[in-house]
């Protein structure tokens, strides 16, 4: 029997895989390995092949093998998350996803796989848990999000489970949190953390700081004519708290 040398044999299983051959792309990928069982790349490759050929469990092995051999490659990990993905298991994929981001945390791509995997799964998970008066799972889901994956976006909806559990002190720090995520993100949205800070201090009833909130809310929506629903809204809460704090100006003669 004519030896082939792993080159050849990689060279091989490109062209098949170029010609999008999947099952035999496959079998020369493995031929290859088999020849030189240390290389990375060409386990990747096999694992694409397989998972292109309808072989989930090979791929998966295929690919775990390949990050044995390079437990610190984010593109492995990002790989994973896909045949997961491919296979409608949201959860594992984003386990997957999860552990690319923290190998690679500046890379775009990746964080955008994960955000949408995200979106399916636990960010579901903590809005029907909010939805249902669930309030404390949605807290604990939304807390790892936060922490595991930098989901910053996430503070306001943390700060509303911590309010609505009456953990007053930890929703502050959530919404001043979420303050700093709009002063880079989205600057022309910070009305909304004045308007739940104001929400939030109402709650306990320290009408001042909510009053001082709730105008601070007000001259921002005023730079954005097209709220005007919203300013109603946030002139009602004023007049809630003028009317806390001066009660005798609205009394009956």
């Amino acid at each position: 029997m004519k030896f082939i040398s792993f080159p050849l044999k990689v060279a091989e299983a490109d062209r098949l895989r170029d010609r999008r051959d999947w099952k035999r792309a496959a079998l020369a990928y493995q031929g290859a390995v088999t020849i030189n069982p240390k290389a990375v790349s060409t386990w990747i490759q096999l694992g694409h092949a397989l998972k292109e050929s309808g072989d989930f469990a090979g791929a998966e092995s295929a690919y775990l093998r390949a990050l044995d051999l390079a437990p610190e490659d984010a593109e492995i990990a990002l790989q994973l998350g896909h045949l997961f993905n491919r296979q409608d298991m949201q959860r594992d994929a984003l386990a997957w996803y999860g552990k690319a981001a923290r190998l690679k945390p500046d890379d775009a791509e990746l964080l955008e796989h994960l955000r949408a995997t995200l979106d399916m799964t636990e960010i579901a998970d903590a809005h029907l848990a909010m939805k249902h008066g669930r309030f404390a799972d949605a807290r604990d889901i939304l807390l790892r999000l936060i922490r595991d994956y930098a989901r910053h976006d996430l503070c306001a909806m943390l700060g509303h489970a911590y309010k609505e559990c009456g953990q007053f002190a930890e929703a502050e720090a959530a919404y001043e949190a979420y303050r700093r995520h709009l002063a880079t993100a989205a600057p022309d949205a910070m009305y909304d953390y004045h308007l739940q800070s104001g929400h939030l201090k109402k709650i306990q009833r320290q009408y001042h700081c909510a009053l001082s909130h709730y105008v601070r809310a007000r001259e921002l929506l005023q730079q954005q004519s097209a709220r005007t629903r919203l300013a109603q809204e946030v002139n009602g809460e004023i007049g809630i708290c003028i009317a806390a704090l001066f009660p005798n100006l609205f009394a009956r003669g």
